[in-house]
């Protein structure tokens, strides 16, 4: 079925990779979105628009560590752990 409300309903998934990243965080996602990168502590470290498709994130200038990143489309909140080498 297309067009319908059960379609309307269905999970938009986010993707990203690589996991641990070096330099090059890459995004795939299902519609425009605001990402961000945060600390675990909370503290945002970067931040860009995001269009549907394929984006990159530049972590090269970020410590190693656990990091989160987080899309923000329309008011859907995603939020996933990434490990910067």
């Amino acid at each position: 079925l297309t067009g319908t409300a059960a379609e309307a309903s269905l999970p938009q998934f986010v993707s990203f990779w690589p996991n641990p990243a070096q330099d090059i965080l890459t995004l795939e996602l299902p519609s425009a979105a605001d990402a961000a990168i945060y600390d675990l502590s909370g503290k945002e470290l970067l931040r860009q628009r995001c269009t549907v498709g394929v984006n990159t994130f530049s972590v090269n200038t970020l410590p190693a560590g656990t990091y989160l990143i987080s899309t923000n489309a329309n008011g859907v909140v995603r939020t996933s752990r990434f490990v910067k080498l």
